[in-house]
C-alpha cells in the first residue's frame, strides 16, 4: 500500500520497520489522512512474522509538532464533526502504537511538540538528537491535549512535572527531557537513525514471543495493584512456556552450550 503522508520501509532480513511521518510542508503535523494512514501502517506490520521491531522519525528535519492548526481551524467552520473524527482516529493511532506486540522505537529529531509528544508517550525508547526540542504546547494556543497528554504524561513523569510542561508550554532541550524521563539516550543528530537502528536490530535479535509479552506485561503494571500484577505475571509465564516451548528450548540450549540464541 502506498502512502501519502508517511513513508513506510521493511527491513525483513534485519526485522526491522521504519516509519517516517513525511509532511514536512507543514513539520509532520497531524491531519486525518496522517492519522488514519499511521494506524494502517503500524497495523499492516502487525501479522508480518518477519519485523520484529518498529522505529518511528520524521522528514525534513521534524519529529511532529502535533495536529495541523491551519487544517483544526478550518474544521470549526464545519460544525467539528471531521475534526472529531480526527481526533478519535489520533488516538486510535497512538493507542495501538502504544499497545501493538512490536517494541516501538522513537527516534526524535528536531521538533516533537504536543501531538509529536503524545505519539512519543506511546512509544517504547525513546532516542533523542541532542539539538532537539521536546514539549507541549497546546496552552500557548489556548488549546488542551487531545491525543492522551493530560493522561500519558502525569503517569510518565509524575503530576508536577506533567502540570508545568502542560500549563506552561515550554519546550525542553535534549539533556532535560532525559533527566525527566522522557528520553532514555541522547545522540548526536546526525548519528540519530544509525543508533536507532543498531538498537533496533539488537532487540531484533531476541524472541519475539518473549518481547511482546513483556511489553503487554509492563503496560498493564501501569492500571493493577502489584499484587495482581505479580499474578498476570504468572498467568502469562505459563502460557508463555507452553506457546514459545520451542524458543524456550532454544534459549536455555544456548546459555548451556555459550553461544548466542537463534530465535524463531
Amino acid at each position: 500500500m502506498s502512502y501519502g503522508c508517511l513513508i513506510l520501509e521493511k527491513d525483513e532480513e534485519k526485522g526491522i520497520a521504519k516509519i517516517t511521518l513525511n509532511r514536512p510542508e507543514a513539520m509532520n503535523s497531524w491531519n486525518y489522512q496522517m492519522a488514519k494512514e499511521f494506524l494502517e501502517a503500524v497495523r499492516s506490520l502487525e501479522d508480518n512474522r518477519k519485523i520484529r521491531v518498529l522505529i518511528i522519525t520524521g522528514s525534513g528535519g521534524t519529529f511532529s509538532t502535533g495536529a495541523d492548526l491551519k487544517y483544526v481551524r478550518s474544521l470549526l467552520d464545519e460544525g467539528f464533526e471531521k475534526g472529531w473524527e480526527m481526533i478519535t482516529t489520533l488516538n486510535e493511532a497512538f493507542s495501538n502504537c502504544e499497545k501493538t506486540r512490536l517494541p516501538v522505537i522513537a527516534a526524535v529529531n528536531g521538533f516533537a511538540l504536543a501531538g509529536g509528544l503524545e505519539l512519543i508517550l506511546c512509544c517504547d525508547i525513546v532516542l533523542m538528537a541532542d539539538n532537539a526540542r521536546i514539549g507541549d504546547y497546546h496552552s500557548n494556543f489556548g488549546l488542551i491535549p487531545g491525543g492522551g497528554g493530560s493522561q500519558r504524561l502525569p503517569r510518565k513523569i509524575g503530576d508536577q512535572n506533567a502540570k508545568y510542561l502542560l500549563f506552561t508550554g515550554r519546550w525542553l532541550s535534549a539533556e532535560e527531557a532525559k533527566t525527566m524521563g522522557l528520553v532514555h539516550q541522547v545522540v548526536p543528530a546526525d548519528k540519530l537513525i544509525e543508533e536507532a537502528e543498531k538498537l533496533a536490530i539488537r532487540i531484533a535479535e531476541k524472541n519475539p514471543g518473549g518481547l511482546k509479552y513483556m511489553k503487554y506485561l509492563a503496560n498493564k503494571s501501569r492500571d493493577l495493584p502489584l499484587e495482581e500484577g505479580l499474578k498476570l505475571e504468572q498467568e502469562i509465564f505459563m502460557k508463555f512456556a507452553v506457546e514459545e516451548r520451542e524458543n524456550l528450548i532454544e534459549g536455555l540450549t544456548a546459555f548451556i552450550e555459550k553461544r548466542k540464541p537463534v530465535f524463531k
